[in-house]
């Protein structure tokens, strides 16, 4: 049965917190947080780091980039806590770029206001650049040596990702 509140106590006073019925333990380490005045969230890193597999493992596959069987694991992390916001599972071989976006709205959800955001350049797409920037998020990241001027990245296309996040948020 879920609990429809959760009561802190301390030497001095006793507090209740209401739940609503999809709570969590992670609401009250929040309101911690936010009862001490200490921001969470504001300025975050967030990459991706394999994790090797056991052999026996079958569902784990094989990276010729990091050269052996595994998963990996992308998280996002309060740059100044060094506390763990955020983190999915993936195969070996995905792409961690795309877990830039859930993980943002995610930070959102619980209320987060982030502001800066650092990752490697793997992030650094059109579509999540725009999306961070729309959301109020400085987005951080390294240019390549290897990156080449793209047509489709002037300032037309560009506002036509903007244009089409937007739509999309809209309609969510």
């Amino acid at each position: 049965m879920q609990k429809t509140c959760v009561i802190l106590k301390d030497n001095r006073s006793e507090e209740v917190i209401p739940c609503c019925p999809f709570c969590n333990s992670g609401d009250v380490i929040r309101y911690g947080f936010q009862k001490n005045k200490i921001q969470l969230g504001r300025n975050t890193f967030q990459d991706a780091t394999d994790v090797r597999s056991l052999k026996h493992d079958t569902e784990a596959r094989n990276s010729g980039y990091y050269k052996h069987y595994g998963y990996k694991l992308d998280a996002t992390i309060d740059a100044e806590l060094d506390i763990p916001l955020y983190y999915m599972p993936m195969e070996i071989t995905a792409d961690e770029g795309k877990n830039l976006v859930p993980s943002q709205a995610h930070l959102t959800f619980l209320g987060m206001q982030e502001e800066l955001r650092i990752v490697d350049d793997k992030y650094a797409t059109y579509s999540n650049i725009a999306s961070s920037e729309i959301n109020g998020t400085s987005l951080i990241y390294s240019i390549a040596d290897n990156w080449v001027h793209n047509k489709k990245g002037d300032r037309r296309r560009s506002n036509g990702c903007i244009r089409n996040i937007t739509t999309a948020m809209i309609l969510l």
